[in-house]
């Protein structure tokens, strides 16, 4: 049987590598101007909240019910998800906000930037999601893994689409991008 410690321990591992591709991310976008990129980031940022909310059920779980919680402390999770979806709806609106703009007046980006930051995406989330597989029971960890996986696909979308930049010299991919991946965090 798993134990729930090795859980918190995973989940603690892929929090910290998250945030790693999150400032990676953040960074190439802002240096590149690349709103694809910034837009992985901030679904990379709702990843981070929800491993890390997994990270704390993980956690919480082991906590006795007391004579104040009887119920114990499952709750916690449920408020926790109010602010995790009010927050991506504010991520969403701002990249489609931004994303319009940029269509009608698109901005210069640096394709090789762009490549090299969504490559570590590509990277550190394939090696998280190797670290979260193979504990299927475990819903939390089942749910960290689809976060994961779409990560990596974004990550991926981002990689194809700084590699068009480069090559053709084509922005519009990057507007486009960024309101795929809105529709991917919503």
């Amino acid at each position: 049987m798993e134990r729930v410690t090795d859980h918190g321990a995973t989940l603690r591992k892929a929090v910290v590598l998250t945030c790693v591709i999150l400032l990676v991310e953040l960074g190439g976008g802002i240096w590149s101007h690349s709103l694809a990129l910034i837009s992985d980031a901030g679904h990379v940022l709702t990843d981070v909240f929800a491993l890390g909310l997994a990270w704390f059920a993980v956690d919480q779980a082991r906590r006795p019910a007391d004579r104040r919680r009887t119920y114990g402390y499952q709750r916690v999770s449920i408020l926790a998800a109010l602010v995790n979806s009010a927050v991506l709806i504010v991520i969403v609106l701002a990249i489609a906000v931004e994303a319009v703009r940029r269509l009608a007046h698109p901005e210069p980006v640096q394709g090789a930037i762009v490549v090299i930051a969504a490559l570590v995406g590509v990277a550190i989330n394939a090696y998280v999601m190797l670290g979260l597989r193979g504990h299927g029971r475990n819903l939390n960890l089942r749910a960290a893994l689809l976060h994961v996986t779409g990560d990596l696909g974004a990550s991926a979308g981002v990689v194809v689409a700084g590699a068009i930049i480069l090559l053709t010299g084509w922005l519009y991919i990057d507007p486009i991008l960024s309101l795929a991946i809105a529709a991917l965090i919503a």
